[in-house]
């Protein structure tokens, strides 16, 4: 599976070939419109532009924030363990060898304050505290333990969450755990 930059790219390289005008000529066209604001840009491009919601959506982002995708994704999950989160990113690492494991077809999709792991969809975010790791998993209705703690809202992603302080806690529960979320998604 692609990562989110090279998804992001062949999204952009999309738009040119079905529309004929690149994201920087959109971008372009967007603020000579006098749209500033995300919601109206991609009303613009929809009703105006007749363009779908996907590159309205791509346009509206990029005109927003020019910055946009320029962080790779080393960058961002760097950015996520700072200061007291520093301590939680070898579990991290660890993690994500393990996940790894599991198939070709993940995508790990790094966000502002925690990371993505998805296949079809969504099945694990691991995202960082400042006294722990969250490796917060959709496993459905499984019950609980002691050491795998329901979330509230049943039904939503994720089902599941187990608190990590370090990579040696990433044993063959978890890993039995983590491997039932991929198999589920």
């Amino acid at each position: 599976m692609a990562t989110v930059d090279e998804a992001t790219q062949k999204f952009i390289q999309n738009l040119q070939e079905k529309t004929g005008v690149s994201l920087e000529k959109w971008i372009e066209r967007v603020k000579a419109s006098g749209h500033t604001k995300h919601k109206e840009i991609v009303n613009w491009l929809k009703t105006e532009k007749e363009l779908t919601h996907g590159y309205a959506n791509l346009i509206a982002l990029h005109v927003i924030d020019p910055n946009r995708g320029t962080n790779s994704a080393e960058e961002l999950v760097a950015g996520i363990f700072v200061g007291n989160k520093e301590p939680f990113r070898p579990a991290y690492d660890t993690l994500i060898r393990v996940i790894k494991t599991f198939g070709k077809d993940l995508e790990i999709a790094p966000k502002k304050t925690y990371v993505s792991v998805r296949r079809k969809k969504q099945f694990v975010t691991l995202e960082p505290k400042s006294s722990r790791l969250d490796v917060c998993i959709n496993l459905g209705q499984v019950p609980g333990t002691d050491r795998l703690e329901v979330v509230p809202n049943a039904g939503m992603m994720p089902s599941h969450r187990v608190r990590v302080l370090e990579p040696s806690e990433v044993d063959k529960e978890l890993i039995a755990w983590l491997k039932a979320g991929y198999d589920r998604s």
